[in-house]
């Protein structure tokens, strides 16, 4: 059942985090979070090297808003108000019931539990706001800390998809990991924020 992102509450807020929808007058932030090689390099995200880069993402990012596809958020330090990374989904299906979930982190906040944080409010807000049936991640095989975070977070490792992103000129294979709404559910206090 398609629900209308945009007439939802988006703003999401944790005992130390507060996720804001990401908007145009936000491509600062975004852009020294993905201009940051050693951030993006598990992603399939291309180096951002221009602030116009970046505003044509966000400018993507926003029209997939706008046609219920896909929701960022900027994760912010609620005490400083500093922006720290970006999480939300993508590829939203509604047919379906499923999302693609993605977190990326400004690299001097990466091992705090801050993405631990950031992903349990997103993933209540998937299958709570968005009455989603399953979340899904795609992990590079060796980026060996997302592996151990969606481990962490219960999510189920269903098998490695090899070769499935081109990646600098290489072919890529990465770990498929899911959450199914019962599994959340019987999680209880778990996912709580």
């Amino acid at each position: 059942m398609l629900i209308e992102i945009n007439k939802l509450e988006k703003k999401i807020q944790t005992q130390d985090l507060q996720l804001d929808i990401v908007k145009k007058e936000n491509v600062l932030d975004v852009f020294h979070i993905l201009n940051n090689y050693q951030v993006i390099r598990y992603t399939d995200i291309y180096q951002n090297t221009s602030i116009e880069y970046t505003e044509n993402l966000i400018a993507v990012w926003q029209k997939e808003l706008l046609e219920n596809t896909r929701i960022f958020w900027l994760i912010k330090n609620k005490t400083k108000n500093k922006t720290i990374g970006i999480v939300g989904f993508s590829g939203i299906n509604w047919k379906h019931s499923f999302a693609s979930i993605t977190c990326a982190l400004n690299q001097q906040y990466w091992r705090k539990e801050i993405g631990s944080e950031a992903l349990k409010a997103i993933i209540n807000f998937g299958f709570h706001s968005l009455n989603l049936y399953r979340l899904e991640a795609q992990v590079f095989v060796e980026n060996n800390s997302a592996v151990k975070l969606f481990d962490k977070l219960r999510f189920i490792n269903e098998g490695i998809l090899r070769g499935n992103f081109l990646i600098e000129g290489k072919f890529e294979s990465s770990v498929m990991f899911s959450l199914l709404k019962p599994d959340f559910e019987k999680a209880g206090d778990f996912f709580k924020f």
